[in-house]
């Protein structure tokens, strides 16, 4: 599991104001990420399975001034060495 924190930014251009409703409002953002893996053999083939979630609680927030954070996304992972 992981966590970031993000602070609220303590100031933002004013010409902002002009496209962007509320945007002097700010606030922190908390964002959760989920991972789980596990490894096995298919035919004697080592493999790793790994699911993981960003942005598990589907916080809304902005990483850049402007920008919209990406929304919930699944990853799945399928590693193997042959």
């Amino acid at each position: 599991m992981d966590y970031r924190y993000i602070s609220r930014y303590d100031r933002i251009d004013e010409d902002f104001g002009r496209f962007i409703k509320d945007y002097n409002e700010r606030v922190s953002a908390h964002i959760f990420d989920a991972r789980v893996s596990t490894e096995s053999e298919l035919v004697n083939i080592p493999i790793k399975i790994s699911f993981q979630i960003n942005n598990l609680l589907q916080y809304h927030y902005v990483d850049l001034i402007g920008s919209i954070a990406p929304i919930r996304n699944f990853v799945v992972t399928l590693e193997t060495i042959f």
